[in-house]
This record gives structure tokens, C-alpha cells and sequence, in this order.
């Protein structure tokens, strides 16, 4: 083992893999993960409980659990290639609120992104949905 660094094991696999001294402290979840795959299993529904935690309310949430791969999709532009590119968004902006039928809905970060910088409004998609379909796989506008 190199000076500075220090053997564990994958919270999530079981791997034994090494890492830097000074990057241990870093963990907010106090979990130990061998690559950004384990890290991401992890944090679906049947991975680590407590890994994603709700900033406000100080409660572990994972909001992503709560949608299957395929419901990964933007609601606004239709954006589903890379599901780790599309995040949850609490449609009344309170985080304690997890209902996935009234209150969660799916954004790629673009989209996600323009709506709090308030470029486009929740409302609006109503209006899109009454006008034409979406087309999987569209460009963010």
C-alpha cells in the first residue's frame, strides 16, 4: 500500500480498492464506494437506504427510487437518453412533499434548469400537451 492511503471495502459490491487519506472525510453519506457505478446503484430502490438526503428537512429521500428507468423521461422535451441526466422536480418546490402522482416529475437538467430561472413555466405544459405530443428523444428548447 502507497503512504497516504488506506484499504476499504465497497459498501456496495464488496471490492477491496484503496484510497487517499484526505479524500475519506469527503463522504457525506459515510458510505465507501469503489467506482461511480456502485455509487449510483447504490441510491436506486434496491440499493444502500440512506444515501440521498433531503437538504431542508435533514430526512434521507430518494426521490429518483421512486420512478422506474423507463419513467425517466422530461416532461417537457421528452429527454430520456442518459436517465442520470434527468432530474426530479417538486412541482410545489417542498422537498417533504414526495408524492410521485401529485408532486414529482421528471426534468432533464436543462429543462430543470430553465424552469427555476423561470424561463418556462409548470403551467406551460398543459398547454403543450393540449397542442401537440411530445417526440421522444427532442432537442431542449
Amino acid at each position: 500500500m502507497q503512504p497516504g492511503r488506506v484499504s476499504l471495502y465497497c459498501d456496495m459490491c464488496g471490492v477491496e480498492f484503496s484510497r487517499a487519506l484526505s479524500d475519506l472525510k469527503k463522504s457525506r453519506s459515510g458510505h465507501r464506494f469503489c467506482s461511480k457505478k456502485c455509487k449510483d446503484n447504490a441510491s436506486k430502490i434496491d440499493g444502500i437506504p440512506g444515501i440521498n438526503k433531503s437538504i431542508k428537512s435533514g430526512k434521507y429521500v430518494n426521490y429518483r427510487a421512486k420512478f422506474t428507468d423507463e419513467e425517466l423521461v422530461c416532461a417537457r422535451c421528452g429527454y430520456k437518453e442518459f436517465t442520470s441526466s434527468v432530474a426530479i422536480h417538486h412541482k410545489d418546490e417542498d422537498r417533504t412533499n414526495n408524492r410521485k402522482e401529485t408532486n414529482l416529475i421528471p426534468l432533464c437538467h436543462n429543462c430543470h434548469n430553465a424552469l427555476h430561472n423561470k424561463l418556462w413555466f409548470l403551467s406551460d405544459l398543459d398547454k403543450k400537451f393540449q397542442s401537440y405530443s411530445i417526440i421522444a428523444g427532442a432537442v431542449c428548447v
